[in-house]
């Protein structure tokens, strides 16, 4: 087994196209580390995909009390829920 992958790996090659690199530097890196500190993610179990401004509706009564309180959605029935500072993001949760 461990020789078969072996094999396929050394017959992998990227196209031009994915063999892109991109260089992040450390202060993007830490902008994304400090966003993603002071969010939610959540995910919605059911059967159909529930609509963004069925989330933004849902979330209102958070939105009377929190500031700068935005949603993102990240793929169907996927959102993640960005607050201004960790004590907000305490709060709600």
């Amino acid at each position: 087994m461990a020789e078969e992958l072996t094999d396929v790996m050394g017959k992998f090659k990227l196209s031009a196209e994915e063999d892109l690199v991109i260089n992040l530097y450390n202060e993007e890196v830490e902008k994304g580390v400090q966003a993603c500190k002071t969010s939610l993610l959540g995910k919605i179990f059911c059967d159909k995909t529930v609509s963004f401004s069925g989330i933004k509706s849902f979330t209102n009564t958070m939105r009377k009390t929190t500031r700068n309180f935005k949603i993102v959605e990240l793929g169907p029935n996927l959102f993640q829920f960005n607050f201004p500072n960790k004590q907000e993001m305490d709060r709600v949760l």
